[in-house]
Parts: C-alpha cells; structure tokens; sequence
C-alpha cells in the first residue's frame, strides 16, 4: 500500500467500551494506533463511544449535553474527533 493510499478515506471505529480519558485497555489502545495510522496516511479518523460521566472529564462532558442539548459531544484531545454519546446505538 502506497504511503498516501488512504487519502481522503474517512473512517469511523465505533464501540461499546469507553474512550480515554473515561477508560483504558487493549480496544482502546487499538482503536487509537489505527486512528493515528490512518491520520498520517491522510485519513479522516473518527470513534464513537460511550460517555461514562465519571470524574472531572465526563462531568466536563455531561454538562455539555445538558447544556447544549446535543445528542454527543466532541473532543479532539487524541488528535481525531471523538464523539461520546450515552447511548451510541
């Protein structure tokens, strides 16, 4: 595969497990190595995951949602967009 093959190539990786900074294991860390692959190939990286509430980050995240009365909020701190829903069916 050429180094610019993924040009334009938007990827969405989506799960049922939470997202750091609300947690942390092996589909993370997995999930987070192909988004910044995909990113230096010229991808479009993007996760949906569940958001916890837990602690200053998800309590950060929670007052968004009631706030802005979206159906996810975003954060790009990875370096892709991760978008965090309480129920991303």
């Amino acid at each position: 595969m050429s180094p610019n093959a993924a040009y334009g190539l938007r990827v969405a990786f989506a799960g049922g497990n939470g997202y750091p900074p609300e947690d942390f294991g092996g589909v993370q860390s997995s999930t987070h190595d192909m988004a910044l692959r995909l990113l230096a190939r010229g991808g479009v990286p993007a996760v949906l995951a569940p958001l916890y509430g837990d602690g200053a980050f998800g309590l950060a995240a929670r007052a968004r949602l009631k706030l802005g009365r979206a159906k996810t909020v975003e954060d790009d701190r990875a370096g892709y967009p991760v978008h965090r829903a309480w129920h991303p069916d």
